[in-house]
């Protein structure tokens, strides 16, 4: 079975969420979670940018 590809607008609404988890964590000064959501976040801008360069 094929894996779905995430679309542009779910990889934007999984930063966004990962973004609250960091500020959450952040305020609760849990920073190894902060650094691991971090990485998450990372990698998903990552396929974000060679999603955009496959529109160009």
């Amino acid at each position: 079975m094929k894996q779905h590809s995430p679309t542009m607008d779910e990889l934007y609404r999984h930063c966004c969420t990962l973004l609250k988890q960091i500020e959450k964590k952040q305020q609760q000064e849990d920073y190894t979670e902060v650094r691991l959501l971090g990485l998450a976040l990372d990698a998903i801008a990552e396929e974000l940018d060679e999603k955009s360069n496959e529109y160009h």
